[in-house]
């Protein structure tokens, strides 16, 4: 049993991955400029609805799409019961849509599934050969950027940095040896001056 489960799995994934590359990015290359419309906005709508047990507490797809609708249902349940005062606000005030201002953290689940939309898709974008095709990459781009936006999946976007130490202090160290050198040469041009200074006055 155990062995079978593993097998539909890896299936699954492998649909999925045939799914993505041989129809969604082929038809991204379509001359027809409404079927790469269409397709694009299906790339949009596949990043939250892909399923790699590799993200997921329990491997099962069961499991992770009742976690994903049970959370839905609990966040409208929790609007609903917020104070009116509140509730007003939030529906009268529009909050700047700003890096690191959204209210949670974005889903780890579907950024990691955006950042394997965004690689497949940037693949086939550099590898392209066809008009078709680069138009239909950057349109499907364009409609990942208005629907999961950089400043807030940065990540997902490949767009993070890490502050490393070594990174530091090397540029410390760099820093220090540019100011020595630096004051290493005006203690040179000082002296040559002074030298030059005390030749003058000689003559």
């Amino acid at each position: 049993m155990g062995v079978k489960c593993c097998e539909e799995k890896g299936e699954l994934l492998r649909l999925q991955d045939r799914i993505l590359k041989d129809v969604v990015i082929y038809l991204l290359g379509d001359d027809d400029p409404r079927v790469r419309h269409v397709a694009a906005s299906i790339v949009t709508r596949l990043v939250s609805r892909l399923f790699y047990d590799c993200d997921q507490a329990q491997a099962d797809p069961v499991v992770a799409i009742a976690r994903d609708q049970s959370s839905v249902y609990l966040q409208l349940l929790m609007h609903e019961t917020q104070p009116p005062s509140q509730f007003t606000v939030s529906t009268i005030t529009r909050t700047y849509r700003g890096y690191s201002l959204s209210p949670g953290v974005p889903d780890i689940t579907v950024e990691n599934n955006l950042s394997r939309v965004i690689t497949a898709i940037s693949h086939a974008l550099t590898a392209s050969t066809s008009r078709a095709l680069t138009f239909g990459c950057c349109e499907a781009l364009y409609l990942l950027s208005f629907t999961y936006p950089v400043c807030t999946w940065s990540t997902g976007w490949h767009c993070g940095f890490v502050s490393s130490p070594a990174f530091h202090c090397g540029r410390s160290s760099q820093h220090r040896s540019q100011a020595r050198s630096y004051s290493l040469s005006q203690s040179q041009s000082g002296s040559s001056e002074d030298g030059r200074r005390s030749l003058i006055v000689g003559v």
